[in-house]
């Protein structure tokens, strides 16, 4: 489930020509700032972790923006996942990405040309030492398979398909059954596709949605896979998971079809019987009503990512924003449920909040509570600071707020986001991320959440100062990388050009 505990010295290769290092069992550079973090997602503890990490300290490790690109002509590099992609032929460009409405993009940004048939750019081999926001595709010489490597390559993904004879997940499609080759994906659960989709996420601990170092990896490997023997859509959530991973990794678009329809199906199912069990939460499947909501989560924001990267977008515009209250309800109701069933948990869970967690979350809008965490607002880079406390006003000179209840809404709103942003800067763990991130969702006040449903300016706005918290998450989650660029997007595209001017600045801050 959370994959197979690394040896230290195994984990990571070091690149001095280009001040990175590479995560071997992720396949892909980590920053400087995150590999205390990243050493403890791969189950490296203590004076391991540390002395690892004294290792590294002597090294010459550059930040993302500091890294050189390699030469096109140079060979693919080891350890890194090659992409099929574009590289711009406009004079003195060289722009890579990895679908052609990103080059579409580029060009009407970059080149002012809005006329995708004019678009000038090449098919080519890509990769990228880093993920999230800090992604930065450039050419190799070589073709998809090519590279050599002592792991895996891997196409159009984050995974690894696995090579030297071992099976790697196959479409469905090739079983020889008649018909619907997915069958029926609720009797029996674990037919021989749905096995493979255990499979592929067993395999992969980086798909485990934990919160830190408070929920072991153990914890998801064991106690999380037993409760989905004892519940079916618990069961339907990883193997949803599964699917949905699979179909960002997919060589054909066939297979992604095929992945695709799978994991809405398993979504479908287990959506079906979560929504019931959860009328009557017990004893017996607190935990699994938990671990079903950071699934159907992830499975979520995973889904938007590969809907963008094969140029599936939503209808409207309309439909497009809806996605920012889908995005804020899913953080909402993942910790407003764990808040829930703290008193249905067995002794020890590791779904269990501290004391001091729950009174936070719970008084995170109390004048007196806030005081306390402005005390760490030092932390909090200055520019998205004063953007933040600048917002009633700014919104009110802009005539956005048009009553009382509005204006006292965004000022409670704001209040508690400045809350959330320091003790997210504060945190020098991904557990603190998390508190940070879910102070602001669990907190807010009932009129602001109505007021984003209704996609309001303000609320809009506010949203958008949000998410800068949620990019510190990125490089931890692979369902969250560039979630935050697509959220803003969303944003920027659905205000005046008046109204947009109020978030230019955070960008600066991602």
């Amino acid at each position: 489930m959370s994959g197979e505990r690394h040896k230290p010295n195994d984990l990571l290769k070091h690149l001095p020509e280009y001040g990175v290092v590479i995560c071997r069992a992720c396949s892909f550079a980590v920053q400087p700032q995150a590999l205390a973090s990243h050493l403890l997602k791969h189950r490296i503890y203590r004076n391991e972790r540390q002395q690892l990490l004294d290792r590294l300290s002597r090294l010459a490790l550059r930040e993302p923006e500091d890294v050189p690109t390699p030469a096109s002509d140079s060979p693919p590099l080891r350890h890194l996942p090659l992409y099929n992609g574009y590289v711009c032929l406009a004079s003195q460009c060289s722009h890579s990405c990895v679908s052609q409405k990103r080059m579409f993009q580029h060009w009407s940004e970059a080149h002012d040309e809005h006329d995708s048939k004019k678009v000038s750019a090449r098919s080519a081999t890509l990769q990228t030492f880093f993920r999230g926001n800090k992604i930065r595709y450039f050419q190799v010489n070589g073709s998809i398979g090519a590279a050599t490597s002592e792991s895996e390559t891997s196409v159009r993904g984050s995974t690894r398909l696995q090579a030297s004879g071992k099976e790697r997940l196959k479409s469905p499609s090739t079983s020889g059954d008649d018909g619907d080759p997915l069958g029926d994906l609720t009797s029996p659960i674990l037919d021989v596709q749905a096995l493979r989709y255990f499979r592929h996420y067993t395999l992969s601990p980086y798909l485990i949605p934990h919160r830190g170092e408070r929920e072991s990896e153990q914890f998801w490997a064991d106690t999380i896979v037993e409760e989905a023997y004892k519940h079916q859509f618990l069961m339907h959530g990883i193997l949803g998971i599964g699917a949905t991973h699979s179909a960002t990794v997919a060589l054909t678009r066939d297979d992604f079809q095929l992945h695709r329809k799978a994991a809405t199906q398993y979504q479908s199912a287990g959506m079906a019987s979560y929504l019931e069990a959860l009328k009557q939460p017990d004893t017996t499947n607190s935990t699994a009503l938990i671990a079903f909501s950071r699934f159907i989560g992830i499975q979520r924001a995973m889904s938007q990512m590969v809907e963008e990267s094969y140029g599936i977008t939503a209808i409207t515009e309309s439909d497009s924003l809806s996605r920012v209250f889908e995005m804020f309800s899913m953080f909402r109701g993942t910790i407003d449920l764990q808040m829930n069933l703290q008193h249905l948990l067995p002794p020890g869970s590791d779904f269990m909040l501290r004391d001091m967690d729950i009174a936070g979350l719970q008084q995170s809008d109390d004048l007196e509570t806030i005081e306390r965490d402005m005390l760490n607002s030092t932390y909090v880079p200055p520019l998205l600071f004063n953007s933040i406390d600048a917002l009633p006003r700014r919104l009110s000179e802009h005539s956005v707020l048009t009553d009382s209840q509005e204006y006292h809404a965004v000022t409670q709103a704001t209040a508690t986001l400045l809350a959330s942003a320091a003790r997210s800067y504060a945190a020098d763990s991904l557990y603190g991320l998390w508190n940070g991130l879910d102070t602001f969702t669990h907190s807010v006040p009932d009129h602001f959440v109505r007021m984003l449903e209704a996609q309001h300016t303000a609320a809009l706005v506010m949203f958008a100062h949000w998410c800068p918290l949620l990019s510190r998450l990125e490089t931890h989650y692979v369902c969250l990388q560039d979630q935050t660029r697509r959220l803003l997007d969303i944003v920027k595209r659905n205000l005046s050009p008046e109204i947009a001017t109020l978030i230019t600045d955070i960008e600066q801050t991602i």
